[in-house]
C-alpha cells in the first residue's frame, strides 16, 4: 500500500463498529425497543411533526431488524401511522418524500424501510426536528 492510500485510511476510515454505536446512542435518547422489537418512547411523539415521526418509526424498525428482536426492518403504511398518529395518506406522503430522498426503499408493495446508508441522515434530521 502505498502512503496516499495508507493516508486515507488511516484519517478518513471509519470503522463499522463506532457508526453503528454512534448510532444506537443517539438512538437511544428518543426510545427503547421491548423484546419484540417494538418502540417505546422515551419522548413526546407530539413534539415532532410527521416526517420525523415517520423517520424515527422506521429506525426503531430498523435498528429491531439488526438487534434480531424481529424478523425484518419492513413496516406497512398502517403500522407507521398507527404509532405515529397519522392518517394512512399523510404517511404514504412522508414515505413518499424520503423515498425520492434515498431515505427509504420499498422491497415490495406496501413495505417501507430506512435505506442502511441513510441511518445517519436520519438521525441529523431527527436533532433538527
Amino acid at each position: 500500500m502505498g502512503d496516499e492510500a495508507k493516508m486515507v485510511r488511516d484519517r478518513l476510515v471509519v470503522p463499522k463498529e463506532q457508526v453503528f454505536a454512534d448510532v444506537v446512542g443517539k438512538a437511544e435518547k428518543w426510545f427503547q425497543l421491548d423484546e419484540r422489537g417494538n418502540p417505546r418512547l422515551l419522548v413526546e411523539i407530539s413534539r415532532f411533526t410527521d416526517r420525523p415521526r415517520v423517520e424515527l418509526f422506521l429506525l426503531s424498525r430498523h435498528l429491531a431488524g439488526i438487534g434480531e428482536l424481529r424478523e425484518n426492518d419492513v413496516a406497512t403504511p398502517e403500522e407507521i401511522s398507527g404509532f405515529c398518529g397519522l392518517k394512512v395518506k399523510t404517511v404514504h406522503n412522508r414515505l413518499g418524500e424520503l423515498k425520492t430522498e434515498g431515505k427509504v426503499e420499498s422491497p415490495s408493495r406496501g413495505q417501507y424501510r430506512l435505506v442502511s446508508g441513510r441511518m445517519r441522515d436520519i438521525l441529523r434530521d431527527l436533532e433538527g426536528a
